[in-house]
């Protein structure tokens, strides 16, 4: 048995909700080579955090020991990597953001 440990997060992908995130996508693919798998990790006590685990058991992955936590809600990922806190920034805008206009050219 294969024993996956971090949070899943969840991935809106109309008109469903996706595990994703890391743990969930090697917990999947293991379990779609036909391993036995576990996730450890920790969802929300909410709507988005029972699809995240319905997702899981579909494609194969137990999820026993993952904590519902009532005091936070499931992370949702973006689709550009982002979080619905929006605590990262896309890598195209993050690449304009490094050096002000005319610095860094060697001319």
């Amino acid at each position: 048995m294969l024993v996956v440990v971090g949070s899943p997060a969840a991935r809106l992908v109309p008109p469903a909700v996706r595990a994703a995130g890391f743990a969930s996508e090697v917990a999947a693919a293991a379990a779609a080579a036909g391993g036995a798998v576990q996730i450890v990790g920790r969802v929300g006590d909410d709507a988005t955090g029972d699809a995240v685990l319905l997702d899981l058991a579909e494609r194969g992955v137990g999820h026993v020991a993952v904590l519902r936590s009532g005091g936070d809600g499931t992370p949702v990922v973006g689709e550009l990597g982002t979080t619905d806190a929006g605590d990262e920034e896309p890598a195209a805008e993050a690449a304009t953001d490094e050096a002000p206009a005319g610095e860094g050219s060697s001319a």
